[in-house]
């Protein structure tokens, strides 16, 4: 039966064997060993306040509190409660079983104001931003494990969604994933002009696509890919799509409309109003269905 306890250690100390690392904060907690020889019993309980790093508040990570208690042996691990908060609302929890006999697994884990910009240190081009909140339980065992979750995104951005003229997005999404495949129970997209909902299946194997999208999109997204031939694009764009077959070999099917659009191409002295565009989608084909517009030329 051994006690041990330790109280407002600085994590400063640590800065002379890795300067670079830049820890701070203290501290405390204490740790109970029983049992026997042969299955000893660990009880455990440690508080860190005001921890912080140079990697974490470099990319906007405010001073974190973490709090943890549980027991272990060698057939279990049991975390009774653990969190992580700072400023700014950021909060995170865990909490759950891992049996080690078993091999199974029973977690659950939450995340408020969580900010995507850490993701930042390690893939600076991502460019990320925004801020997440969301549930997500982890059950099954080692070898087949189970993701149920849902998630949701305010002010999404990144690097290559703002080179095409995307603005910041606000996404919800619920679903579950495992080692074989990923089921979306439901995604939606909002933003200025946009509004996107998608839900589907996607195989790990890259055997299995079966998605279903639908919503309206700005025209003006098309700059990136026409401004080149000197054409631009106003006004929105409404589609409903089905994606199936498999990655090699996806099947497309669907339709896509616009009203009210306007295609314009000064060097060529020539501008459509009112363009009302109906097409259908197959796999091996885009059909125009009707197209109508005003011409205005000169």
């Amino acid at each position: 039966d051994v006690n041990a306890r330790f109280a407002n250690l600085p994590f400063a100390a640590l800065s002379s064997f890795a300067p670079e690392l830049g820890l701070v904060g203290t501290g405390s907690g204490q740790a109970r060993i029983g049992g026997s020889v042969d299955d000893p019993q660990l009880a455990f309980s440690a508080e860190v306040t005001g921890f912080g790093a140079t990697l974490a508040q470099g990319n906007g990570l405010p001073l974190l509190d973490i709090r943890a208690n549980g027991t272990a042996s060698a057939r279990q691990i049991r975390l009774d409660s653990a969190e992580i908060s700072g400023d700014g609302g950021l909060n995170l929890q865990l909490a759950g079983d891992v049996a080690l006999d078993a091999r199974t697994l029973d977690l659950r884990a939450g995340f408020e104001s969580l900010p995507l910009a850490l993701a930042n240190g390690f893939a600076p081009g991502l460019g990320l931003a925004g801020q997440g909140t969301g549930q997500l339980q982890l059950t099954g065992s080692f070898d087949d494990p189970r993701a149920d979750f849902t998630a949701e995104i305010a002010g999404f951005g990144a690097a290559l969604a703002r080179d095409y003229g995307l603005g910041a997005l606000n996404i919800s999404a619920s679903g579950n994933a495992s080692l074989q495949q990923i089921n979306l129970t439901s995604a939606t997209f909002s933003s200025a002009g946009i509004a996107m909902t998608l839900s589907g299946t996607v195989g790990l194997d890259r055997q299995l696509l079966d998605l279903r999208a639908a919503g309206q999109v700005p025209l003006a997204l098309s700059r990136r890919f026409l401004e080149s031939a000197g054409i631009g694009l106003t006004g929105q764009a409404d589609f409903a799509l089905t994606i199936g077959g498999s990655f090699d070999s996806p099947a497309f099917e669907g339709r896509a409309a616009t009203s009210g659009a306007s295609l314009y191409a000064p060097a060529y002295r020539v501008r459509l109003d009112n363009l009302d565009l109906r097409t259908n989608i197959t796999r091996d084909a885009l059909n125009i269905a009707s197209a109508t517009a005003d011409f205005q030329g000169g």
